[in-house]
């Protein structure tokens, strides 16, 4: 009797799960960019004492800059490391963002956060370009 062998079949598979590996990498970077997919992060944001919990306000970020990010250990254009949303203290918290965590190549990034029980929902909803000076 001669014996079969399984070899192309076993190609075969291993092409089939490289693909859909693929896929699914691509279909995670997707929902991340849509923002989709939360990250926590223990941020500073600004926050007055009168923000109620449920109240909602536009906030911005600046992407860290390379010496910046380096000192923080974060990648360069690391967008999560501080909130402004008005002329409150700053406050140390954890923070659930809903848009990209590295954003290198934009002036800064807006967001729309709400106050929570237990913290805040940042929520991005655009940038501005690194030609644009803010004020």
């Amino acid at each position: 009797m001669a014996e079969r062998s399984s070899s192309g079949g076993g190609i075969g598979c291993l092409v089939l799960i490289v693909i859909v590996v693929a896929l699914a990498i691509e279909g995670y970077s997707s929902l991340d960019s849509g923002g989709w997919i939360p990250h926590s992060e223990d941020s500073v944001i600004t926050a007055q004492e009168s923000w109620l919990v449920g109240e909602s306000k536009d906030c911005t970020s600046v992407p860290l800059d390379g010496s910046t990010a380096a000192a923080e250990h974060k990648e360069s254009g690391y967008a999560l490391s501080s909130i402004n949303c008005d002329n409150g203290p700053a406050h140390q918290i954890e923070i659930k963002f809903f848009g990209l965590e590295n954003q290198p190549n934009v002036g800064g990034v807006l967001w729309r956060c709400t106050r929570n029980q237990a913290g805040f929902t940042c929520k991005q909803t655009g940038t501005w370009p690194k030609s644009y000076q803010r004020y």
